[in-house]
């Protein structure tokens, strides 16, 4: 499903309470029953929490923080970023009121980064993380049913042009 591109078109930050999206087999982009990046119909890169962050709890406001890390370590990241095509994907409906609150309360005139949160992003100066809520059925703990839904979801989501 992914259209054949080296270039990427986003990056996808899973949190937490998001299952993690198959790796790629053999013959994956034409078996549509492996739930890996190839379903997508963009060039998207995947990332997950790690075990050292899953291990710690991170706040949603650390995997903010994280996330902004990850940016500037990366020239591709920070281009998907200017473009508004780097997603925090979560199922947490309070993921961008919590992590507000908890920056508010943590930070100070001499905090840095300076962060403004919007009703669906987080902005750091000419950088915008976007943040897409997935509203599916809670369907348990069908980790399938949870894929297809994020599938869909982002499939359905017009990615900014960069």
């Amino acid at each position: 499903m992914a259209k054949p591109s080296k270039t990427l078109d986003a990056v996808l930050f899973l949190d937490a309470c998001m299952p993690r999206i198959e790796k790629c087999k053999s013959g994956c982009q034409s078996n549509e029953s492996v739930l890996c990046r190839h379903r997508f119909n963009f060039n998207v890169k995947i990332l997950h929490t790690t075990r050292y962050i899953d291990f710690l709890c991170f706040y949603d406001f650390q995997i903010v923080l994280h996330c902004l890390f990850l940016i500037q370590k990366s020239a591709t990241f920070r281009r998907l970023v200017e473009s508004g095509n780097f997603i925090i994907v979560t199922k947490d409906r309070k993921f961008l009121e919590d992590a507000r609150k908890m920056w508010l309360a943590r930070s100070n005139k001499k905090t840095h980064p300076k962060l403004d949160f919007g009703p669906d992003s987080i902005s750091w100066g000419k950088y915008k993380i976007m943040v897409k809520l997935i509203r599916c059925k809670n369907y348990g703990t069908d980790k399938d049913d949870d894929l297809r839904c994020l599938i869909r979801e982002m499939n359905s989501t017009r990615l900014a042009h960069s």
